[in-house]
């Protein structure tokens, strides 16, 4: 994991990419997708534009979908289990909610683990 020291802090960080990618997200169980876009990613965890507020500690799942630019493929989907660390209001200048989750597990649905091989 590449570490970088923040400016203001001096606290060291996962590198953060801004990418802008649809997700999905729900509370760990729930039947009901909410719709979101990625603000920035990094290896422990993604900051969301969300529709809908969740609580910090809610467990959450979310589906990033990783866009491809290849014609006649299917843009893969990777499955995310986290919990918000972090949720911002909108303000003036930005009308979205915000929600930082860590991310603790992942997986491409579909893949065929080791333990299941």
């Amino acid at each position: 994991m590449e570490l970088v020291k923040e400016a203001t802090t001096g606290i060291a960080r996962a590198r953060r990419f801004s990418l802008t990618l649809p997700v999905r997200y729900r509370t760990m169980g729930s039947e009901h997708w909410n719709q979101g876009k990625t603000e920035n990613v990094s290896c422990t965890g993604m900051l969301i534009r969300a529709g809908e507020r969740m609580d910090v500690n809610q467990e959450v799942e979310v589906v990033l979908v990783l866009e491809v630019d290849v014609v006649g493929e299917v843009s893969p989907e990777v499955l995310c289990l986290g919990h918000v660390v972090r949720k911002l209001d909108p303000v003036p200048t930005s009308p979205f909610a915000k929600l930082a989750v860590r991310i603790q597990d992942y997986h491409f649905p579909g893949e065929v683990t080791l333990a299941s091989a």
